[in-house]
């Protein structure tokens, strides 16, 4: 049994669900008749309908898995900020490999039972935090796999998930982090994103060259400029 909890201050009144579970994804698996999906509700729905209730819920969930298996996990909502898997009275050593849906390229920590734990693409040459870019010729060579210890982790940022190992005795927890992933590995914050070689980080961003992005001046519709020039396009097409 998975355990899957927001542990974030809204808990109790931000919904995620329903949560989409996915047991050996494949390419192509939303035709792939062997996809085993299953589906997670939270409190507030029953029998597949909304309940009106005045009372609140944690946003907590329980999916049953099985050992040995890859999972893909989607929510309907935006993942919380501190997400807290466990893998609940499963012995040591049984294992799943998660790999969880993240909207955006920020920079997720993966702690297990309070401990840091870096990606498999952590650059340890330098000092700062750097990641090591994918590879387009060999996609799968981050990926954790079952040998890997609780926690081994990567952040797929073409697919935008986050892989990492469950096991059986440890509990993990995923904090989002307010950095931007740029598709050469960088991670900058987002105060330096947008205050230092802006046009360079868009570039780097959304993986395009710089000659591809051009910088407009935007005017307001109802400034002076255009009210003037409006009046004079009136003007001229009155006479």
């Amino acid at each position: 049994m998975m355990v899957i909890e927001s542990m974030d201050s809204d808990t109790e009144v931000r919904r995620l669900s329903p949560i989409a579970l996915i047991a050996n994804p494949v390419m192509g698996c939303f035709q792939d008749p062997m996809a085993m999906w299953t589906f997670s509700m939270d409190p507030w729905i029953e029998d597949g309908a909304l309940a009106i209730l005045v009372r609140s819920a944690n946003s907590t969930f329980y999916s049953v898995v099985a050992a040995g298996q890859t999972y893909e996990m989607a929510m309907t909502s935006t993942p919380p900020q501190l997400l807290r898997l466990h893998l609940l009275h499963a012995p040591p050593g049984e294992a799943v490999i998660l790999r969880i849906f993240f909207p955006k390229p920020q920079r997720y920590d993966i702690y297990v039972d309070d401990v840091f734990v870096p990606p498999t693409n952590i650059d340890v040459s330098v000092t700062s935090y750097q990641l090591i870019p994918e590879n387009p010729d060999d996609p799968d060579a981050f990926f954790p796999t079952f040998d890997d210890d609780a926690g081994t982790n990567y952040f797929q940022r073409s697919a935008k998930l986050v892989h990492v190992v469950l096991q059986g005795g440890h509990v993990i927890d995923i904090k989002t982090t307010p950095m931007v992933t740029l598709q050469s590995g960088l991670v900058v914050s987002e105060e330096d994103f947008f205050e230092e070689n802006i046009l360079s980080n868009l570039a780097d961003l959304l993986g395009v060259s710089a000659e591809n992005i051009r910088i407009t001046s935007i005017v307001r519709e109802d400034s002076r400029q255009i009210g003037k020039q409006y009046k004079e396009l009136c003007w001229r097409m009155s006479q």
